[in-house]
């Protein structure tokens, strides 16, 4: 887990809100504007990895627009009966596994890339 805080520390980050005001209070730059016309310049304005944590309403909003170009997962050894679906409500997303990583406590780190048809 130590190569996804290498490559997040040191880099921009941005916060997409409908109720924020710019500037931020914190080393943040508030996304202007819509989210999803924001994220392909934000892919032109940076080389490398653009990361959402989460799977909540940004993650579903960019999944839904095409705008997504692998997902992350990390499986806990551990299930729950009840609880929220990763993208619940997007719709089906066909995957193609880039890498699966296993970890001595049992978690695996999947990389999936939305299969092209």
């Amino acid at each position: 887990m130590g190569h996804y805080a290498e490559r997040i520390n040191g880099m921009p980050k941005y916060v997409a809100s409908r109720t924020l005001a710019g500037p931020l209070e914190w080393n943040a730059t508030l996304i202007e504007g819509k989210v999803v016309q924001a994220v392909p310049a934000l892919k032109e304005k940076h080389a490398g990895t653009l990361i959402v944590s989460g799977c909540g309403e940004l993650a579903h909003t960019l999944a839904q627009q095409g705008l997504v170009d692998e997902f992350w997962c990390w499986v806990n050894p551990h299930l729950w009966p009840a609880g929220p679906r990763i993208l619940d409500g997007v719709g089906p997303i066909r995957l193609q596994l880039v890498v699966a990583t296993p970890y001595r406590s049992g978690v695996v780190w999947l990389r999936y890339r939305p299969a092209r048809a």
